[in-house]
């Protein structure tokens, strides 16, 4: 019988992410995903992966709703178990989502070390090269270096992936060419 807890325990921590996955993802209904995440986190899975993918959905469910100090609970802990697991894709993937949220809080040393950190993995991904490349751009133009931040964000042009994952770094190159009254190139 504990073997068969155990096993429905984990079981119950995957339905659990699982509905709030779909309650997030298809219904909008992100109060009650978040009470499923919360759920699922309290069973304290031992798939460091599952625990992870569940902090991270509470953190991008608290940066939907602007509370950046919270989300940045969330990704600090998903990254934890991520580093545990030894997934080198989603730790990096991690780093940027950590580095996001210390942007929006002003916190740009720790957030430029970070992306610094991130900048060393080696992902074989075009959605991690543009996001890296877009987060390090937003960096730069929250410190108001706009010519940097153009740069790089413009860097994003170059890669493969489609135009949804572009449409953020897009945003702040109109944001800089305003800033610097280039508006007829915004």
């Amino acid at each position: 019988k504990p073997i068969t807890r155990k096993l429905a325990r984990e079981e119950l921590v995957k339905a659990y992410y699982l509905m709030g996955r779909n309650l997030d993802d298809y219904h909008h209904n992100f109060a009650d995903a978040a009470d499923y995440y919360i759920k699922a986190d309290r069973l304290k899975t031992k798939d460091l992966i599952l625990r992870g993918r569940i902090n991270s959905c509470m953190g991008y469910l608290c940066k939907q709703d602007s509370c950046f100090k919270e989300a940045l609970v969330f990704y600090e802990r998903a990254n934890e178990a991520f580093a545990e697991s030894g997934n080198e894709r989603r730790y990096a993937n991690g780093l940027l989502s950590i580095a996001e949220c210390q942007i929006f809080l002003h916190q740009y040393a720790m957030a430029d070390s970070l992306l610094h950190i991130a900048e060393r993995y080696d992902v074989a991904d075009s959605i991690y090269c543009v996001r890296k490349n877009t987060l390090r751009g937003f960096w730069y133009y929250h410190q108001q270096q706009y010519d940097p931040a153009l740069l790089v964000l413009k860097s994003v042009e170059d890669y493969f992936c489609c135009a949804e994952f572009k449409c953020f770094a897009y945003q702040f190159v109109i944001q800089v060419l305003y800033n610097t009254n280039q508006l007829s190139k915004a």
